[in-house]
């Protein structure tokens, strides 16, 4: 380290889509609690606002400054670019890590202006053009140009993501894989905490109680975890599920559509939304489940239910296979038959 780093702090700025509560924006947050306290001082850039800045306050409370360019969704615009290329041009960073295609792209245009080192983060797994918005797409394919000249290293998610990344052009040379990881001080078995949620969840001990952690959208394919629940229900009528996250709420039509035709009811399934209390409800469940359809990487979602001490079912999608080895159960992508019956192995 050079002597001037060394009599200082390293002042690091992350570049990220949001500061919303996704499996990046959650990794983030746990690389700056790690290093909260050490050499470092930190500024989270978020690009848009897309829902809540949920994760804002939390940033802020380890010390970090937080911004947002305010762009409008999946719209990298000039004024975007330039009001990064002033945040960083007014706060000289040490380097720039980057979140995601959108922030790869915008934040490595504003670092090279000021020869400011930069860090791409592959966190999108193997993910076909029609699978992603027209600018996602057109960054993806200018970022596989560019990779073996602007930034100065790529951290990977997963195997899968890396492979993948090299498959299309990037450069390998400059690839690093680092499997995400989970807390395992807040993520760990707790009997008592166990008892107290599935008590609040209303589950009894003898219960079997499935769970999956996931926002609602195609890329987790709910459509076929509440198939696949109807069919395990169907051999298994005592067992019971809850799933947490973004737009898992009766609410949410797509979601309530699926339940209906599915002939489940909400005392079979709870739908729980985004929740804070994540590491409780997972320690809450017997078995795990991430239904993933195409591009996931190392979720967080089940290495935090596995350090949780839950055996979790997974579609072969990413890393997942390679995760629970030998400890749990995979199936095919959008196989609810397939799906149901890697649960019911379980059970």
């Amino acid at each position: 380290m050079p002597d001037d780093l060394a009599a200082r702090q390293l002042h690091v700025v992350h570049v990220i889509t949001t500061i919303g509560r996704g499996g990046a924006e959650n990794q983030l947050l746990r690389v700056l609690r790690h290093l909260a306290g050490g050499p470092y001082r930190f500024t989270v850039i978020g690009l848009t606002r897309l829902g809540d800045a949920v994760l804002e306050p939390e940033f802020t409370a380890l010390g970090a400054d937080v911004e947002i360019l305010e762009m409008r969704p999946g719209r990298p615009t000039p004024a975007a670019l330039f009001r990064l290329h002033r945040i960083l041009a007014a706060r000289r960073p040490d380097v720039v890590q980057t979140w995601l295609y959108h922030a790869d792209l915008i934040g490595s245009l504003a670092a090279r202006r000021l020869r400011l080192p930069v860090i791409w983060t592959l966190q999108c797994g193997p993910t076909e053009d029609h699978q992603l918005g027209p600018t996602a797409r057109f960054s993806r394919k200018l970022l596989r140009r560019k990779s073996g000249q602007w930034p100065s290293a790529i951290i990977s998610s997963s195997q899968g993501t890396q492979q993948y990344h090299e498959q299309l052009g990037y450069a390998a040379s400059l690839m690093t894989f680092i499997p995400n990881g989970a807390d395992t001080t807040e993520f760990a078995p707790d009997p008592v905490r166990r008892q107290a949620m599935r008590q609040a969840l209303g589950v009894a001990p003898e219960t079997v109680l499935i769970g999956i952690s996931a926002r609602c959208n195609e890329q987790k394919d709910y459509r076929t975890f509440v198939r696949a629940a109807a069919l395990v229900l169907q051999q298994r009528p005592h067992v019971r599920f809850v799933a947490y996250g973004e737009n898992v709420t009766p609410d949410y039509p797509p979601l309530a559509n699926w339940i209906e035709e599915a002939g489940l009811d909400l005392d079979a399934i709870q739908l729980l939304g985004l929740r804070s209390d994540v590491a409780d409800l997972d320690r809450a469940l017997d078995i795990g489940c991430l239904s993933s359809a195409y591009s996931e990487t190392f979720p967080l979602a089940i290495s935090e239910m596995m350090a949780s001490g839950v055996p979790c079912s997974v579609t072969d999608v990413g890393d997942l296979a390679c995760m629970v080895g030998e400890t749990g159960t995979v199936a095919p992508p959008k196989d609810a038959e397939a799906l149901a019956a890697a649960l019911l192995e379980l059970v």
